[in-house]
């Protein structure tokens, strides 16, 4: 018996040293395959999404944006432009603000840009909002405005008259 400070507490010095129990040593060894599992699976690094999946299928359901091409009315009304005005906006914005699809997803339309900017400009909706409705995530389309506004700026220069103590960005 071996003592330790004030409190005497019995320890054997040999512990190892008893036969032991087959059963045992199965607990034992199930009991060590188990821990090795559990830290194993914490230490899985968690794969992230290149793009949500309700957001993926964007281009197996109609859009927005093609579902209001059909009807002039509801495209007026949605857009605040008439579909001839839009196409000419889409004509004279569409090099500068045009991407390409790549492996890992497709790249937002021109059209559902603007729609997205227009909708963004004519009612103050939230970037969230507008992720439900046009199935683009809010942060695309935090990018996707300013980029758009000036393509805008710049295709419509020749039709925007400004002072010159006026300086458009």
């Amino acid at each position: 018996m071996l003592q330790y400070g004030c409190n005497s507490m019995a320890f054997d010095s040999e512990p190892f040293n008893e036969p032991h129990n087959p059963a045992t040593m199965a607990d034992e060894m199930t009991l060590i395959a188990a821990a090795y599992i559990v830290l194993a699976e914490k230490r899985k690094k968690r794969t992230r999404m290149w793009i949500r999946p309700y957001l993926s299928r964007r281009d197996t359901l109609d859009s927005v944006d093609k579902e209001l091409m059909l009807d002039k009315c509801l495209f007026k009304n949605f857009t605040r432009m008439s579909k001839s005005d839009f196409e000419f906006l889409v004509n004279r914005i569409e090099p500068n603000i045009q991407r390409q699809d790549t492996n890992m997803r497709n790249a937002i339309p021109v059209t559902t840009r603007l729609t997205i900017t227009l909708r963004y400009l004519a009612t103050g909706d939230s970037f969230k909002s507008l992720m439900y409705l046009f199935r683009v995530s809010a942060y695309s389309i935090s990018t996707i405005v300013p980029e758009v506004c000036e393509a805008l700026i710049e295709g419509l220069k020749e039709y925007i008259k400004a002072s010159k103590y006026l300086s458009i960005y």
